[in-house]
């Protein structure tokens, strides 16, 4: 799953992307989230400033990660910030 930040002139925006989404991917990771910053995307209809993702070996391992109490409180987190990320997922298994 890879989570942007959509490009805003809020300033606590980032602040907020990495207390109610990095920082809980960590957690449901148990491992290091790394952020990027997006430097160019001339191409996208949407503009976004950062991003981070959280990776998988399988769509069943992935599952279970967000079946946790930590998971479940992270996809409550994200329906209230729909307008200011944007998702997209990716199964590498077809």
């Amino acid at each position: 799953m890879m989570i942007f930040l959509n490009k805003t002139r809020d300033e606590e925006s980032y602040e907020n992307f990495i207390e109610f989404f990095v920082t809980p991917l960590e957690e449901i990771a148990g491992s290091k989230i790394p952020v990027a910053k997006i430097e160019g995307a001339a191409m996208a209809g949407e503009k976004y400033t950062h991003y981070c993702e959280i990776n998988t070996d399988t769509r069943d391992e992935m599952d279970k990660l967000f079946a946790t109490p930590e998971g479940r409180n992270f996809t409550k987190t994200i329906q209230n910030f729909l307008g200011r990320v944007t998702l997209f997922y990716s199964n590498f298994e077809v």
